[in-house]
């Protein structure tokens, strides 16, 4: 019996949008995970005819444990990765998985997506990738110019800022998550979706009440702005600290009483001349933990005990 898996990125939109794009292409079943339990993920598939890995860029921590698991679903399965994040040295054990991979740094992983189903999507389908593209910062990559174009920015902003708000604010809610994708797939608007509007409107409100704490909490040091949050996503909060203090990066952290990791998120400004990325992939590595992203926006996952040796590190190496 064919049976057709997406493995996907749970806490942004562009892992939200890939999923819904091969729900509506392949009719794929969706899992969504995130960066600490995609592995295990990966783990707990027996059967499948084809499988799909969507935005869940490696560190060399999970490279090989990660190519291991698409070698031994190459038993029985297709396997397609399909990613944005920079690549890591544990690529190097690629070649022996034997798989599908489409990669670039240049679009967003929704807007590779599209790129390759788009024979088989409707063309409406092309707005659900844009939204990818513009809440990742990647509106200017060689696919997404080219669909962004088909559509009304203002409506674009709109529904994409709204979407990405709700996913904000539901992303301790995989079943909501899931409603989300399922909508998007049925080619509704995300004000359309049931719940969306509602989140968005309440994550705004947290937004404003955030930005109070950021002015209260806030600690500058030398090339960085950080804070902690308990609930707030922290890739936003990392972006509201940074862009308060005006400094060149913002960090935000979340400590959780039931985990042995501190869990962080590093934003840059767009004129930040280094790669974010790869600083703090080599940080959290050297400190036993692990991380990675994007030249201006990165996360890392370190033991606890290590933060202030984290900041420290990254205030020289800022």
């Amino acid at each position: 019996m064919r049976r057709v898996l997406c493995i996907s990125h749970s806490t942004d939109v562009d892992g939200i949008a890939s999923a819904a794009l091969l729900k509506l292409a392949k009719d794929a079943e969706v899992k969504l995970v995130d960066y600490g339990d995609f592995i295990e993920s990966l783990k707990d598939i027996s059967h499948a005819s084809e499988v799909y890995i969507c935005d869940l860029g490696l560190s060399p921590e999970t490279a090989q444990p990660f190519f291991n698991e698409v070698r031994r679903l190459r038993g029985f399965a297709k396997v397609t990765y399909i990613d944005h994040h920079p690549k890591v040295r544990g690529y190097r054990y690629a070649s022996k998985a034997n798989f599908s991979v489409i990669h670039s740094t240049r679009d967003c992983t929704a807007a590779l997506t599209y790129d390759e189903f788009r024979g088989i999507l409707p063309k409406r389908a092309s707005i659900i990738a844009a939204y990818a593209a513009l809440t990742d910062y990647l509106e200017n990559g060689p696919i997404a110019s080219k669909i962004l174009d088909l559509h009304d920015r203002i409506h674009l902003y709109y529904e994409a800022s709204m979407l990405a708000y709700a996913v904000e604010r539901l992303g301790d809610t995989p079943k909501k998550l899931g409603t989300i994708v399922d909508g998007l797939s049925r080619l509704k608007y995300p004000h359309e979706i049931n719940g969306v509007a509602e989140a968005a409107l309440q994550q705004a409100q947290r937004f404003s009440a955030f930005l109070k704490r950021v002015e209260k909490e806030g600690v500058v040091k030398r090339g960085y702005a950080y804070i902690e949050t308990s609930s707030f996503p922290k890739g936003a909060a990392a972006n509201l600290v940074r862009c308060f203090f005006e400094t060149p990066v913002g960090v935000a952290y979340r400590i959780k009483s039931n985990s042995p990791y501190v869990e962080l998120s590093l934003r840059a400004s767009s004129a930040y001349p280094k790669d974010l990325g790869s600083i703090t992939q080599r940080l959290a590595s050297e400190l036993g933990g692990f991380g990675g992203g994007h030249p201006k926006a990165s996360g890392a996952r370190i033991p606890k005990g290590s933060l202030q040796r984290f900041l420290q590190a990254l205030e020289d190496a800022l």
